[in-house]
């Protein structure tokens, strides 16, 4: 965590915080996540949860113009524009079945690499190897994330309206409609939706675990659920890593947060006009925290890394192994 978050709850929010703490006893909901709390007040959606039960979607679409603004929703015209087109490419690795391969933003770039430094372009910028982030002194060049804050600025709909609206492509369209999204000039967020619900729909890899969240009960009962009994923590990189993108930066030190020999679960934010998280565990992964200073600027910042110390169940044609020259079970890799 990078921050501590002091507010008044609603008798909501009292509710959410009192089921994650009796999900996860001891572990303080991370800031991002108390910052992603549905905005709207518990009479509110328990009326709205009603009202899809008995109605379906349109019960949504028949929300004033104002309700995407109130539930701090990624559906207003002012927003939409905002999202970055070069995050749509960033899915597409989601498509395959080695869902674990890639975190979202690290493929796909619309970097263009005659941009970049000559020293840049001889760099890795997709997938390391351990000793890569564990050296210091190392110099990598950092992904690409294309953020923009738009996303992660989205809330969480209420546990129980959340529970009531079909999450499947199937109802790709009907989504679209109750949120009241426009086919001319949100292209990129239905491409972003269609490409969050096929990431959520496909089935796990062999070494995985995964499922996508809506709710942040749901989050912390999976989290509950890949753990049992033992201890959680939480850990997570710097709030932002934009300034690092598509520079080189400089190993400064590594900590191991995390061995393959204990379970962890990440989730990923993925684009949605409200709060989706894709939360998986992966086997035989350590986790790292890594501190790195961008040449240029002489920016410190920690991330989070993740390195996949068995790679035999990958196919040979797999982006990580691709990249780093490895055969299956060769070597390990991180991201």
């Amino acid at each position: 965590m990078q921050m501590t978050c002091f507010q008044a709850f609603s008798r909501g929010d009292e509710s959410t915080m009192l089921r994650w703490e009796n999900q996860l006893p001891g572990l303080s909901m991370p800031a991002r996540l108390v910052h992603q709390m549905s905005p709207l007040k518990q009479d509110e959606a328990v009326l709205l949860a009603n009202d899809i039960a008995a109605n379906g979607l349109k019960a949504i679409s028949a929300k004033n113009n104002n309700f995407c603004k109130r539930g701090r929703l990624l559906c207003d015209k002012s927003d939409i524009p905002n999202l970055d087109p070069c995050s749509v490419d960033s899915f597409l690795p989601y498509k395959r079945k080695l869902l674990d391969l890639i975190k979202d933003g690290f493929v796909g770039s619309c970097a263009q690499k005659t941009t970049l430094s000559d020293e840049a372009k001889q760099l890795h910028n997709t997938f390391f190897q351990l000793k890569d982030i564990v050296t210091v002194g190392q110099k990598l060049l950092f992904p690409d994330f294309h953020e923009n804050g738009v996303s992660e600025k989205v809330s969480f709909l209420p546990h129980k309206v959340a529970q009531n609206i079909p999450f499947n492509s199937q109802h790709l369209s009907k989504l679209l409609a109750a949120f009241n999204i426009p086919s001319s000039g949100s292209e990129v967020l239905i491409k972003e939706m269609a490409n969050t619900l096929k990431a959520c729909e496909a089935p796990p890899s062999s070494i995985e675990t995964k499922t996508c969240v809506t709710s942040i009960e749901s989050m912390a009962e999976f989290i509950s659920s890949v753990m049992g009994g033992s201890k959680v923590e939480a850990a997570r990189s710097s709030l932002s890593t934009k300034k690092l993108s598509n520079q080189v930066v400089t190993v400064m030190g590594s900590k191991l947060l995390a061995p393959s020999t204990n379970k962890h679960v990440a989730c990923h934010n993925m684009v949605f006009p409200y709060q989706v998280y894709y939360c998986h565990y992966v086997k035989d992964t350590n986790m790292y925290l890594v501190t790195l200073k961008e040449v240029k600027s002489g920016v410190v910042q920690n991330v989070v890394a993740e390195c996949h110390m068995d790679t035999k169940p990958y196919p040979p044609n797999s982006l990580a192994l691709v990249e780093l020259k490895i055969k299956p079970g060769e070597s390990e890799f991180c991201h």
